[in-house]
This record gives C-alpha cells, structure tokens and sequence, in this order.
C-alpha cells in the first residue's frame, strides 16, 4: 500500500469517527469545558444530533438549575456562510429554552432565541431583598443577541408578577447590548404603584429602581 493510500484509508477512517461519535462523548466535552458547570445526564444519540434527559446548570452563586428533555444539533459547515452551526431546544424542568448559538470567546451569541422561567427560580440571584418570594412568570426573546463582550443586539420581554414584595402585574424588559455591557431597562404596572428601573450586566448584575439592589 503506498503512503497516499494509507493517508487516504486514514482520513476516511477519521471521518466516519467523528460522523459516528456517540452523545456520551459530548456530555464529557461540556463537563470538561465547563469546569463541572454544566452536565448532561443520561444523554443518548450521536455528537452532531441528540437528545439528555436533562442538563443541569450550576452558577458560581445560587441553587443548581435543571432543563429537561434536551435536545441539540450541530452543524458546524452552517458557520461557512454565516448561520449558526447549534441548535438547542428543551422541555420542561427550571426554564425552556430554543435557541439557534454560535460559541464565541467568554460566552456566546444566540439567534431566535427564546426563554421563559419562573420569578421564584430566579429570586435567588437578585441581590435585593424585595425580591425574595416573587411569584410569576419571564417571557425573554431576541431575534440576535450577544452575550458576551462586546455585548451587542437586542432583547424584549416580559415579566408576569403574580405575589411577592412588589406590585402585581405586567412588566415589559428590555435589554441592549452596549460594547462591555448589557443594558437592562424595566417598567411596572400603570397606576399609584407603577415602578421602573434598569441597571446592566457586565459580569455582575447591578439593577437601579429594585429597593435593596446593587446600584451604581
């Protein structure tokens, strides 16, 4: 066999590796690269497209999250005009999440993406007491966003209160990338009670108008 065909035999036999790497392995890449942040259990199918009972997300601070019913694809050729090469999706659990994801340095950028959670999940990473025992729902979207610096893009929600320390209500949420942060903008319910405020992300959270919370 001459060194040609053994160099080809080689590429295809690498090729069909990688083609049939199994879900398991991926599972191990994003505990690995996460430091033990993040974990996947009981992930099943392929590396390029498949699915885990759960993922479980464990912040610096805070309670571990579980997302549900996950599933995934990864298409890396789609990155050659521009699209992003993951897809992510899940069911049930802490929150949902449907994203499209291009991996970038420090964090990442997402397109269609959208989120819903309840307050009472989140409660435990808002350092402001008035926060505490909220009930109710966030609605988040945003057609393109980057979540990491230099921040950029745009997203709108909502946020449902149902009971807690602050008034019942509707609240719209805005937030806008802007270089090394994240914008955040909020206003409350109309009437004697209506509330505002904002604040920004840049790797801590610091909120304005929230009794209680960072500010400048």
């Amino acid at each position: 066999m001459t060194l040609r065909r053994w160099l080809f035999g080689l590429v295809l036999y690498l090729i069909a590796l990688a083609a049939l790497a199994p879900a398991t392995l991926l599972a191990w890449l994003v505990n690995e690269s996460s430091a033990g942040r993040l974990t996947l259990l009981a992930a099943s199918g392929g590396f390029w497209l498949g699915q885990a009972e759960g993922l479980e997300l464990r912040p610096l601070a805070g309670p571990a999250l579980m997302m549900n019913r996950v599933r995934w694809r990864i298409q890396p050729y789609r990155a050659l005009w521009g699209a992003a090469p993951v897809q992510i999706e899940n069911a049930g659990g802490d929150l949902t999440l449907a994203t499209q994801l291009w991996p970038v340095l420090g964090g990442a950028r997402l397109a269609r993406f959208r989120l819903q959670t309840g307050l009472a999940t989140l409660a435990p990473y808002l350092a402001a007491p008035m926060a505490k025992g909220l009930r109710g729902e966030l609605r988040l979207a945003s057609p393109d966003i980057r979540l990491a610096k230099p921040y950029r893009g745009r997203a709108s929600g909502e946020i449902q209160i149902d009971g807690g320390r602050l008034p019942v209500g509707s609240y719209s949420l805005e937030l806008a990338g802007a270089d090394r942060r994240l914008n955040i903008r909020w206003s409350g319910p109309q009437g004697p009670r209506a509330m505002s405020g904002g604040g920004w992300w840049d790797g801590k959270l610091h909120m304005d108008g929230l009794p209680g919370a960072i500010s400048r």
